[in-house]
């Protein structure tokens, strides 16, 4: 991607981030999260598969911010690796 489309990538997923219906489906999620995330009659292939669940919505909820790092940090150089004496 150019750099204009991958600002654009960023932009529009903050502007996601910011709206009513993100709001409304996180919200859903965070309740949806709540109500699997108990032992309460749990098989354990259930319990595997409640396991699979809550990694996804971890991962939806945890992403707005995983965007925001990596939009603020896109541009920053790596910082070199100090230089190691082979001789000690």
């Amino acid at each position: 991607m150019s750099d204009k489309e991958t600002d654009d990538y960023y932009e529009h997923q903050l502007v996601m981030f910011e709206s009513p219906g993100w709001k409304y489906f996180t919200d859903q999620v965070r309740d949806m999260r709540a109500a699997t995330d108990t032992l309460k009659g749990v098989t354990l292939e259930k319990l595997v598969f409640n396991q699979g669940e809550l990694s996804i919505m971890d991962w939806i909820l945890n992403w707005p911010s995983a965007v925001r790092m990596a939009y603020q940090t896109k541009d920053a150089k790596p910082e070199a690796e100090p230089e190691v004496d082979p001789e000690g």
